[in-house]
């Protein structure tokens, strides 16, 4: 093996090395508000969590599209500074005109269709505050992906470590506060939008 071929299998292994440890570290960021949250929210609650985590993952699927890979892919493809800027600055109008208006159609749309799928859960304020949070949150993937090609994988992993102790922290002061099931869905939307503000700026 060449010194550049083991010089890129060693990156590659610190690189998901470093993405494993920081997808546990998250993962267990939610086991450790579990205890907190049986303590204060009904199985009322816990169902409208689990409800709209679904819709979350479900709409981020839907707004990325599968860019923050296929930008990747084509990061390596641009030779100049310029292609590369040009890239991504196009994805980020794309992302963001499209995102903005699926967001608008869902929350004009979706009051109407909703109640005909999920009764008890209002849509209003639990899907519109969702909607909001994927929107920024698709809105900072692309600065997220640009971090990982430019080999600045621990900058990456500490904004995601912060951003998940962020939500925890917010939405367990939120749940304690007395909002119930809405303190998570508002912990998630102040951490993502400081995330996104962060981001965006660096």
């Amino acid at each position: 093996m060449t010194r550049p071929s083991r010089s890129r299998v060693v990156g590659l292994v610190r690189d998901t090395l470093a993405y494993s440890l920081g997808l546990v570290l998250r993962r267990g960021l939610g086991v450790l508000t579990l205890p907190l949250y049986a303590r204060f929210l009904s199985a009322h609650d816990f169902g409208i969590i689990a409800i709209v985590a679904t819709v979350r993952d479900l709409l981020t699927v839907g707004y990325e599209m599968g860019t923050p890979n296929s930008s990747a892919r084509f990061y390596y493809d641009c030779r100049t500074e310029e292609e590369r800027r040009r890239l991504f600055g196009s994805l980020f109008v794309f992302l963001t005109a499209t995102s903005l208006l699926a967001s608008l159609a869902i929350v004009a749309v979706g009051p109407l269709l909703w109640p005909r799928v999920v009764a008890d859960v209002p849509f209003h304020p639990f899907v519109t505050l969702t909607v909001a949070t994927v929107l920024l949150s698709v809105m900072g993937v692309l600065p997220r992906t640009i971090f990982r090609v430019t080999d600045r994988v621990p900058l990456f992993m500490t904004l995601a470590l912060v951003q998940g102790v962020v939500s925890a922290a917010l939405s367990v002061a939120l749940v304690v506060a007395g909002l119930g099931a809405l303190g998570p869905i508002l912990g998630a939307l102040g951490s993502t939008t400081l995330f996104f503000s962060f981001s965006t700026g660096t």
